[in-house]
């Protein structure tokens, strides 16, 4: 049986028809981020408290509009993290499912671009990992411990 939307599993559970138009798949994506976000989080003060993991720098401007450097614990960017990593994989899923189907993009570019399907793989995990690693550098975190706690169970 397939649950394409909350509405599908909320009646074969409950036999009740509800207009919930959520797509089932999106609500699963959300709650795996949310999870790793978490489990990341974890890891990463662990790592801290232990001195395996160093502070994140990242760069603001004052009140008088100079740039300075801020330093945060690592676990304390774990939000802005996911959340970046998420939508550029997404986009990068979008954009290389495009670039495999060029014939299709050029009949009806709109209808593809916000279908609600048509989704590569690889290019959500290839964009998703460069932006994380741009990420990574811009806040001169290093890569490797970083690594190792997303790696971690």
């Amino acid at each position: 049986m397939s649950f394409p939307y909350l509405s599908d599993v909320v009646y074969f559970l409950t036999g009740l028809h509800l207009p919930l138009p959520f797509a089932t798949f999106g609500i699963l994506v959300a709650i795996a981020a949310l999870t790793a976000a978490a489990c990341l989080r974890r890891e990463l003060r662990r790592l801290h408290a232990e001195g395996r993991i160093g502070m994140a720098r990242l760069f603001a401007k004052d009140a008088q509009g100079r740039r300075t450097a801020v330093e945060l614990a690592p676990h304390t960017l774990v939000g802005d993290f996911t959340m970046v990593v998420l939508f550029a994989g997404i986009g990068g899923a979008r954009l290389f499912h495009i670039l495999e189907n060029g014939d299709l993009f050029w009949r009806d570019p709109l209808a593809m671009i916000f279908s609600r399907s048509g989704l590569s793989v690889f290019g959500g995990l290839i964009v998703g990992a460069l932006a994380g690693l741009v990420l990574l550098k811009r806040w001169r975190i290093p890569v490797r411990p970083f690594l190792d706690a997303i790696r971690r169970r």
